[in-house]
């Protein structure tokens, strides 16, 4: 699972279980903007994409994966800023 921790709450970027995709789980902030990269994921390795970013966007994200091998965790923080343009 990857989440958003902002000051206000979490959000729920991704959720797989058991190799599938658990859309009801996201945040509405995400519908139809992030997609995993299946090539990736059968390598062992988790990489998402999130289209149309957004200044909201900013914060910590944690990936969250637990197997039958154990649990790990990852972090990282995003900063989106953008500018009008007219």
């Amino acid at each position: 699972m990857v989440v958003l921790v902002t000051d206000h709450r979490l959000s729920v970027l991704y959720h797989e279980h058991d190799g599938v995709e658990v859309s009801e789980s996201q945040d509405g902030q995400f519908a139809g903007r992030v997609q995993s990269d299946k090539d990736v994921l059968r390598e062992g390795r988790i990489r998402l994409h999130v289209s149309r970013l957004r200044t909201e966007d900013s914060g910590l994200y944690v990936c969250e994966m637990k197997t039958d091998c154990g649990y790990g965790s990852e972090s990282c923080r995003l900063n989106v800023s953008g500018e009008l343009i007219q």
